[in-house]
Parts: C-alpha cells; sequence; structure tokens
C-alpha cells in the first residue's frame, strides 16, 4: 500500500528529511507511513496475528551519511500507534550502488540477492515497510530475502510510490 503519490510536496518532504537531515519532517511523514500501515495491518492481519513491521535497511555509507536509518526512525514512530512490533530482521552486507538514475534493470541487478535476512523467529507474518517505491527492486528483493530466511510476508507498506507504480496498484496491495 502507498500513502500517497511521490512528487510535489510529498517528494520535497521525504528527501528533506532523507537526505537533508530535517528531523522535524518526522511527524507528518510518519503520518503518511501510518495511512500505509494501517491499510496494510488491516488487510493482511491474520490468524497468526498482527504483522510484524519490518522496514528495508538503508545502506552503512547511507545511514553514515543521514546520521542513522530515517526510514527506521519512522517505523518506530508508527509502530506503537497501532500496537505492532518492528523487528529489523534485513541486512544489507556490502556496498550496493545508490539507485538514483538507475534504470529498472539496473536496480534489479543492484538488489539482486544482497538482502539478507535473520531467521524467521516468529509465526507471525511479517509487512515490509519502505519510503519509496519506484520500480519495486528493493521491495522485491526484501521479500526474496525473508522468504529465503522462513518468513511469510503479507504485504508492504510505503510513504509514496512514483506515479508508474501508483497508477499499477491503485486499489490493491503493492506487492
Amino acid at each position: 500500500m502507498a500513502a500517497g503519490e511521490y512528487g510535489g510536496g510529498l517528494r520535497s518532504a521525504l528527501l528533506a528529511f532523507k537526505e537533508r537531515g530535517q528531523r522535524a519532517l518526522a511527524g507528518p511523514l510518519a503520518a503518511y507511513l501510518t495511512d500505509a500501515v494501517d491499510v496494510g495491518r488491516q488487510q493482511f492481519g491474520g490468524p497468526t496475528g498482527q504483522p510484524l513491521l519490518v522496514p528495508v535497511p538503508s545502506s552503512r555509507s547511507a545511514a553514515r551519511q543521514r546520521g542513522g536509518d530515517h526510514l527506521l526512525r519512522l517505523v518506530a514512530e508508527v509502530a506503537p500507534q497501532h500496537g505492532l512490533d518492528v523487528l529489523p530482521a534485513l541486512r544489507l552486507p556490502g556496498r550496493v550502488r545508490d539507485s538514483a538514475g538507475l534504470s529498472a534493470t539496473q536496480r534489479s541487478a543492484n538488489l539482486a540477492h544482497r538482502m539478507r535476512a535473520i531467521p524467521v523467529i516468529s509465526e507471525r507474518p511479517v509487512l515490509i515497510v519502505d519510503d519509496i517505491v519506484t520500480t519495486g527492486a528493493t521491495l522485491t528483493e526484501a521479500s526474496r530475502a525473508l522468504q529465503a530466511a522462513g518468513w511469510q510476508v503479507c504485504g508492504a507498506a510505503v510513504i509514496a510510490a512514483t506515479k508508474l507504480r501508483r497508477a499499477e496498484h491503485r486499489g490493491r496491495p503493492l506487492r
């Protein structure tokens, strides 16, 4: 589920928070993420309980440049509002290129089999959380890594999706 389209003010706010450290935007961005998580939680909660929120990790170099993992900050703000747990189950060992400017094919190749997940420790499903979906390469790789480790992935929640991705998934979950 995408809360909004990646453009205009939302794009500016995401970039300011993510790349320029404007932490005052955490609240408004968390509100967008809350909307996406709420829909995902309602649609994907199952007999084994509410989903665990699994944020997509930043690369080590990006986290260093940004003063920490920006998405983990937002997810930690959103989870208590829904009584959900955050599980940072994904790792991004090694180096990956910044995806800005890469084509869809290049983004997929850049991330292919790069993420690792901790082995399954709960029967609860997981909801992958990211800030922006453009080509879907990151969500695809996160899902692959989690499933390879034994997790049941029930969907994804993102703050914003590019217009192409938003149109493809209007009215149905991003998966």
